[in-house]
């Protein structure tokens, strides 16, 4: 068992439409489902959501939402080194 990886209520990216259906940490073994707010990115796109309820649906992150994701600069350098990596990989 992989204590980095959640499989998860099945939901759709708002930005491109792929499939999520698991959520992945980064650095620490997840410890609890996502909850309304978590950050999530699509590893097809890399696009920027936040779950929006308890039944695991996303939305695409708001202006205000980003901005307080970048007044955190240890936080907003992890998810674009996380969105560089999908690209990475999705590209080819």
């Amino acid at each position: 068992m992989n204590d980095f990886i959640l499989h998860t209520a099945v939901t759709i990216c708002p930005h491109c439409g792929h499939t999520l259906n698991t959520v992945q940490e980064t650095a620490n073994p997840i410890t609890r489902p996502p909850r309304p707010g978590d950050v999530c990115l699509c590893l097809q796109c890399a696009g920027i959501s936040v779950y929006s309820d308890e039944l695991g649906n996303v939305r695409r992150a708001g202006p205000a939402e980003i901005d307080a994701l970048m007044q955190n600069s240890e936080v907003w350098d992890e998810i674009n080194q996380a969105r560089r990596r999908i690209l990475e990989v999705s590209r080819g």
